[in-house]
């Protein structure tokens, strides 16, 4: 008898994680497109990284902020979709993103 027996009946009947889901739905899909986590290799400009040094000092920064994000930075990818990408019905939430293992 294998280990299977001896699992909580909660653990058996759990639904497959939801990336597994995600997975089959999109496996031959040819009309999506994945927005899934890149890890990316390179560092951020140095612009970037001198911004944090400055902002990391703005009492702001320690606090909670929209759950969609901050509504300068929504502005400006949703005029930068409009102007580059030709997109007009876009709507944008920037969120700090998660692991799902």
């Amino acid at each position: 008898m294998g280990s299977f027996a001896k699992l909580a009946k909660r653990c058996v009947e759990t639904e497959a994680p939801v990336m597994v889901k995600i997975q089959e739905l999109l496996r031959g899909a040819t009309d999506v497109m994945s927005l899934a986590q890149g890890i990316v290799y390179w560092q951020p400009p140095e612009a970037a990284l001198n911004k944090v040094k400055e902002i990391v000092w703005e009492p702001a920064t320690s606090k909670y902020g929209a759950d969609d994000g901050l509504p300068e930075l929504r502005e400006a990818l949703l005029e930068k979709l409009r102007r580059e990408n030709k997109l007009t019905k876009s709507s944008v939430m920037v969120t700090a993103g998660a692991n799902q293992v």
